[in-house]
């Protein structure tokens, strides 16, 4: 007790984190042999083995803390166990995608994962490794860099990420995965050091203003909810799995400054829903996440619900509706800055994302991962990020997005839900 006294709060938090880091390089470190091999029984015997001597490693290098019980000793033993597991399951996958030189190198790569998943016992598909380890990669290195070089970790980690084969239009939908999961895992490291509530979203939140390069506003409420909601699966040391939410995230990233008017930024959102609709005409309504200000561009936020379609069909739009919307001259016409003396700082728009939007859970939470396009109140707040609202402002289909403007101008900090025309 005395020593935990002298030590401060970040600097028992960063004790957590060092103690996990060991334990996840100790575990990795056994089972790259065992997904080495060709056959499956092998393998699994060498898993059982590797947990064997896991336990009596831990113990050597002093995972465990001198009051975890035998339960908390296994979760975290497992904890380390799963994220090595998908760590290496990763390793394995983006290496060899970026040496296939054609579509059948690369189906291999893809049968390579599915059969070496079999060999641990993971909840996540194989989809879900890959987002996972890719969030991880963009995370990682900009959780970790100096403070003065954040922004240029940030650009190294999505060129790495880009080059080892993510498509540019899921960069976003991957990057906001890896902003929760890092703080959120501040949080569980800053709880388990015995820290309170307001220290540890304080070091959340700056975990998750290096990761995202975003204002300090943008670690809201919600973000918050969200950070200690995933928080407190990773301290229990439970499984987490990816629940996809039936709705199709897109950002535009325009250079320059976020814009204030409520009015382009609702005939934005109805811009992509017209595009959303043109491909699918089930997909909507669509609803405004807000605009934050991140490394020199501000990054609109929109999500169209996608309820009413099927699987497959919420798979196959993104990539034609992220087109559509690149060639739309009318949005980067609506995102200039209309005042002269910040004119200089605008431009047209920059990149495009769009995915089908995901969310990391608890294996045992039923409410996460569900739709919030017509719950959520995120409202645009200038260069601060995305505020909170008031509540969803529907507009009925008989009510052309155009018509928007006048009535809507008067409002602030407001969230609009489209319904297609």
């Amino acid at each position: 007790m005395v020593r935990r006294a002298l030590l401060t709060k970040k600097a028992r938090t960063d004790e957590k984190r060092i103690k996990r880091d060991t334990a996840e390089e100790l575990a990795k470190s056994e089972k790259r042999v065992c997904f080495e091999m060709e056959d499956k029984t092998e393998a699994k015997a060498c898993m059982d083995e590797a947990a064997t001597l896991m336990e009596k490693e831990f113990d050597d290098n002093g995972i465990y803390d001198a009051d975890d019980s035998s339960a908390r000793k296994e979760n975290k033993r497992k904890q380390a166990e799963r994220s090595a597991d998908r760590e290496v399951l990763g390793e394995i996958y983006f290496t060899c995608i970026k040496e296939a030189e054609d579509a059948t190198a690369k189906t291999a790569c893809e049968e390579e994962l599915k059969a070496k998943k079999e060999y641990v016992d993971i909840v996540d598909d194989e989809d879900a490794i890959k987002k996972k380890y890719r969030a991880k990669q963009l995370a990682d290195p900009s959780a970790s860099c100096d403070i003065a070089d954040a922004k240029k970790c940030r650009a190294g980690a999505k060129k790495e990420v880009l080059e080892g084969g993510l498509e540019k239009r899921e960069f976003a939908s991957i990057k906001r995965l890896g902003e929760i999961k890092s703080a959120a895992e501040t949080w569980a490291l800053c709880k388990d050091a015995e820290n309170d509530d307001a220290t540890c979203h304080e070091q959340a939140g700056e975990t998750y203003e290096m990761v995202s390069g975003a204002p300090e506003s943008d670690y809201n409420d919600e973000v918050k909810e969200k950070v200690e909601r995933l928080g407190a699966v990773i301290l229990s040391g439970n499984e987490t799995v990816l629940r996809k939410t039936k709705d199709l995230d897109f950002e535009i990233r325009v250079n320059g400054s976020c814009i204030t008017d409520d009015a382009k930024t609702g005939n934005m959102t109805a811009k992509v829903l017209d595009a959303a609709t043109a491909v699918d005409g089930k997909l909507g309504p669509a609803q405004y996440k807000g605009c934050r200000k991140v490394d020199g561009g501000a990054e609109y936020r929109s999500k169209v619900g996608g309820k009413n379609c099927t699987d497959a069909e919420r798979e196959a739009a993104p990539p034609q509706i992220v087109s559509s919307i690149e060639t739309d001259d009318e949005i980067s016409a609506l995102l200039v800055i209309a005042d002269a003396r910040r004119l200089s700082e605008s431009g047209a728009v920059d990149e495009v994302y769009g995915a089908e939007a995901v969310e990391e859970c608890g294996v045992d939470d039923a409410e996460c991962g569900q739709s919030d396009v017509e719950s959520a109140s995120v409202s645009s707040d200038g260069d601060g990020g995305s505020g909170g609202g008031s509540d969803a402002t529907s507009v009925s289909e008989a009510c052309p997005a155009e018509a928007l403007s006048k009535p809507l101008v008067a409002l602030a900090a407001i969230t609009f839900v489209l319904w297609p025309k």
